[in-house]
């Protein structure tokens, strides 16, 4: 029994030494992508859950198709029009379109700040839907959010694509809960909401604007009703805290993960504790480290790196899912970029792979 306890307090401690290497790198990110993280409030202060909340909502610069809703054509003013004229050939030529998001995305919005109605986008943890100003003015190099506009655009963004629901000039905050938002979205996506619609459930009558601006407030996340049915929010809703569920959900995900590499990384007939170099080591030490394809794994006894390179399809748990989900392309990017600022969570020597 107590070899047991011995092998079970060991997994949990690489275990807990992985999570700490994960929220050091996520604290760096934080930093060098220049997000608000106060750590107001303690137990919302996890860097990844920040971290995550964020990369979520980061569009990747990559050539998309614009399609567009019911909504359109329509007669906008002309400085809407060259705003607009302006986004759309950006989203086309695949540049940054992240700075029109406005100032939530980095500066407004924080997962762990003591407002709960500041914690994450209420649109976009409801239904998936992302706002841009439509700002045709230059950004000066100093800055990086766009001028705010007058008029936005609506959009659900996937990687291939950005469907326009519609251009509105801008709301008071409960515009941003506005039902007509979301019927435009299911009129002109059906494909994309069926898999959000509560089968067997009767859909009652719809919520108006301000009952939905109510309820994100309160913490609720109601019902929306289009053409007689009941649909739950494409983004997945948020907790009582404020936080975006799309953002636990990951963070839940990972928690196994961490779970499973442990139990995997310890096992003596693993591929990490049989390499040659470590069949002599008693008690290795393991840790995740950054090198130019993302996460590996580094035995500091030995000064063994395992590097994974990217896969098609990662298994969950896997050292390459670790690195894709914390990861993706254009975040490494900018550590490769900025990778002196990572310091000893860095491995710069050439990686002896497993």
């Amino acid at each position: 029994m107590s070899q047991t306890n011995d092998i079970d307090r060991s997994q949990s401690s690489m275990r807990n030494a992985f999570k700490q290497d994960v929220d050091a790198i996520a604290g760096v990110l934080i930093e060098v992508f220049g997000l608000r993280f106060k750590k107001e409030v303690e137990h919302l202060s996890d860097p990844l859950e920040r971290w995550f909340d964020f990369a979520c909502r980061f569009v990747p610069p990559l050539p998309r198709q614009v399609i567009f809703s019911d909504q359109f054509p329509k007669q906008l003013p002309s400085d809407a029009k060259r705003g607009l004229k302006h986004f759309l050939r950006r989203v086309c030529r695949g540049e940054d379109i992240n700075p029109y998001q406005g100032r939530g995305l980095k500066l407004r919005h924080d997962t762990s700040g003591a407002d709960r109605t500041a914690r994450t986008d209420f649109l976009y943890a409801s239904w998936n839907v992302l706002h841009f100003h439509l700002s045709n003015q230059p950004i000066p190099r100093e800055r990086y959010f766009s001028k705010p506009a007058d008029w936005l655009a609506f959009c659900v963004v996937t990687n291939e694509q950005l469907g326009l629901i519609d251009v509105v000039r801008h709301p008071a905050i409960k515009g941003f809960s506005d039902p007509a938002i979301f019927e435009a979205l299911a009129r002109n996506w059906p494909d994309y909401v069926e898999p959000h619609r509560m089968k067997g459930v009767l859909p009652g009558r719809a919520p108006t604007q301000d009952e939905i601006h109510e309820m994100r407030m309160r913490g609720g996340n109601p019902a929306y009703v289009h053409n007689g049915h009941a649909y739950i929010g494409p983004g997945g809703g948020y907790s009582a805290a404020g936080t975006p569920m799309k953002t636990a959900k990951i963070m839940m995900h990972l928690t196994r993960a961490l779970d499973w590499l442990a139990e995997y990384v310890w096992d003596s007939s693993s591929p990490y504790q049989q390499h040659e170099r470590l069949l002599d080591v008693t008690a290795p030490r393991f840790a995740l480290r950054l090198y130019p394809e993302g996460l590996g794994l580094f035995e500091e006894k030995t000064s063994t790196f395992f590097a994974h390179p990217r896969q098609d399809a990662p298994s969950m748990g896997s050292v390459r899912w670790l690195s894709d989900m914390l990861l993706p392309p254009w975040a490494l990017s900018e550590v490769l970029r900025q990778k002196h600022r990572f310091n000893s969570l860095f491995f710069l020597a050439n990686p002896k792979a497993s």
